[in-house]
């Protein structure tokens, strides 16, 4: 049976045992799927994986503000298509790869090219950013 997580919500993020990341998925209010990331997957970094949510969530808005239609389920598509594997599933040293893609992604919208500035924090910024 394939698992659909159409719907679902991210309830929480936990390091687990052999330092996996377990991200507890609340689906329909009535079951929750645990999904355990191992540390070489950009899903087992809890700063990478914080980070390219951010960056698809920058990606949906700036695309939709520009009149085109997206979905966070569309950019995981499109990540999927390009890299191979399932976002969170990637392997750790292609995050920086991903977040180019997206960040790429962002640029190509008229919505960000209308802007004075970037519409996204660099990692490095994320990362102060979410110290705070």
């Amino acid at each position: 049976m394939k698992n659909d997580f159409r719907g679902a919500k991210l309830t929480g993020v936990q390091i687990g045992n052999n330092n996996t990341i377990n991200n507890t998925i609340l689906r329909g209010g009535s079951r929750t799927i645990k999904v355990q990331y191992r540390p070489d997957q950009i899903g087992g970094n809890s700063d990478w994986q914080v980070y390219i949510h951010y960056l698809i969530e920058k990606t949906v808005k700036a695309q939709l503000t520009s009149g085109w239609q997206s979905s966070q389920q569309k950019i995981h598509t499109l990540i999927a298509r390009e890299f191979g594997n399932k976002t969170f599933m990637l392997p750790l040293e292609l995050a920086p790869a991903v977040a180019n893609f997206l960040t790429g992604k962002i640029d190509q919208t008229r919505f960000a090219k209308g802007l004075a500035h970037k519409f996204y924090h660099s990692f490095e910024e994320h990362q102060e950013k979410s110290k705070k």
